[in-house]
């Protein structure tokens, strides 16, 4: 069983993204157990064969499909599935080797980039996640409620889980900011202070010029 899980660009903004989910089970054919089945799905009425061309264990798997759904019949292809973000290139020659029982060669396939290239934020990703499920709801593209609860509990458990490290990071950089915000208040107050130094110094000394200027002016009086 596949729970899968996968961001796509929203299809009516053409910007943001959104995630989507699906379950895939497949039944292993009980003869031949390199083969797996993934028949009677509700969206497009599709049904994919799978055959296991090669594998190793905690390494990879070497799947060859074919399949067909309400608007095509007969599709198929090949995909190497790996623990790694990256394919790694040490088992290029067994993967080769495993592609030609069915006529397909390595050097033809495409090495997909798994980096996530979204440009948003983890907000406005949570935000556009939460929209999407809402729109789910109210379109109501679940078949059951039964199926429509446990999609729509899934989907919040997960941004439950999202925004729970967002809180984590925001509250750390909250702290950076709280800290970094105090130490500039520190300066400032300090630079305030010296300011108020001088002009009370300032002050002082023109009270005391004209105090003597008073005293002399008087002390001239007094002697005349």
């Amino acid at each position: 069983m596949g729970n899968l899980q996968w961001r796509i660009k929203d299809p009516v903004a053409g910007t943001n993204f959104v995630t989507r989910y699906t379950v895939q089970e497949f039944i292993q054919d009980e003869k031949q157990p390199g083969i797996l089945y993934n028949h009677d799905n509700e969206f497009l009425h599709y049904q994919d064969d799978w055959y296991i061309l090669g594998a190793k264990k905690d390494a990879y798997a070497v799947v060859y499909y074919r399949g067909s759904n309400d608007a095509w019949d007969g599709y198929g292809g090949a995909v190497v599935y790996t623990r790694e973000p990256a394919f790694p290139k040490k088992y290029s020659k067994e993967v080769d080797e495993a592609l030609q029982k069915v006529g397909l060669s390595f050097k033809d396939f495409k090495l997909t980039d798994n980096s996530c290239r979204a440009a948003e934020t983890k907000i406005e990703e949570i935000k556009n996640d939460l929209v999407f499920v809402e729109s789910k709801v109210a379109t109501g593209v679940q078949s059951t409620e039964q199926n429509l609860f446990k999609e729509v509990t899934k989907d919040v458990s997960l941004l439950e889980t999202e925004i729970e490290m967002i809180a984590g990071t925001v509250g750390q950089e909250v702290v950076k900011d709280v800290v970094a915000i105090e130490k500039e208040l520190v300066k400032d107050v300090v630079a305030v202070e010296k300011e108020i130094v001088k002009d009370v110094v300032g002050i002082e000394s023109e009270v005391v010029k004209d105090e003597e200027k008073v005293q002399q002016f008087f002390g001239s009086l007094f002697k005349r």
